[in-house]
């Protein structure tokens, strides 16, 4: 298989929860049609970390994948919205050094 080519023969399996088994991804789209991708994203209450990443990383995977298959794909992410508390807690004391990419630390 050449990677990045559409329509490529192959497949993709996933694990479904309901079934509790690996199964072949079947699209109800049809080949060439467009699969809608809901993820749910990062709940921002602290400092960005990988587990951030994760999440982005492991959609942007299924996605090209998708691609690679032969298929369009719509994706919605969302960032749960801001509360009172996330934004009380900005305001307040670092709560740990933060470093910047110059490497000035911020206090």
């Amino acid at each position: 298989m050449t990677a990045g080519t559409a329509g490529t023969a192959g497949k993709m399996s996933l694990y479904d929860t309901a079934r509790q088994a690996v199964v072949d991804f079947e699209p109800a789209a049809g080949p060439g049609g467009t699969v809608s991708i809901y993820t749910c994203g990062i709940t921002p209450y602290d400092a960005a970390h990988l587990g951030h990443a994760a999440t982005y990383l492991a959609y942007d995977v299924v996605q090209r994948r998708l691609h690679d298959l032969g298929y369009r794909t719509t994706l919605v992410r969302n960032v749960t919205d801001v509360d009172d508390d996330i934004l009380r807690r900005a305001r307040g004391p670092l709560p740990r050094p933060c470093i910047r990419g110059n490497g000035e630390v911020l206090s």
